[in-house]
């Protein structure tokens, strides 16, 4: 398993997401930011499987990639999807056909839904590329 190209790899995708989000202003993050912003990007935790065959040491790598939106200061009303639904598919321009090393990116899922607090709405995408 290519557990060495998991960091160059989050680089990578954190670049062209950055990039995607810069003109929107809206920030990236790897982790959960303390008092977040009313949208932010996280990039999730990541996988590895093996998929190596014969002598060849190969992994999938599977990266998840969440939009955040949500109401700031004292608005209790829901901002519905319609904006989290935009910010995914802007990540999903940047990230859709991304290389890195001989691999390039392929598309696996999105799901949006509404948070337990009934007013963020989170975009989930998830991405895999064998390196």
């Amino acid at each position: 398993m290519t557990v060495s190209d998991a960091w160059p790899l989050q680089q990578t995708v954190y670049s062209a997401v950055a990039g995607a989000m810069a003109a929107e202003g809206v920030e990236v993050f790897d982790h959960v930011p303390t008092n977040p912003p009313a949208e932010y990007v996280r990039l999730e935790g990541s996988n590895i499987d093996d998929n190596s065959w014969k002598d060849t040491e190969r992994g999938r790598h599977s990266v998840v990639i969440s939009a955040f939106t949500r109401p700031v200061g004292t608005s209790v009303s829901s901002v519905g999807q319609s904006r989290v639904k935009a910010l995914c598919g802007l990540i999903h321009d940047a990230v859709k056909d991304l290389r890195h090393g001989k691999g390039r990116m392929q598309f696996e899922f999105m799901n949006v839904e509404s948070d337990n607090d009934g007013v963020t709405s989170m975009g989930m995408l998830r991405y895999t590329i064998i390196l």
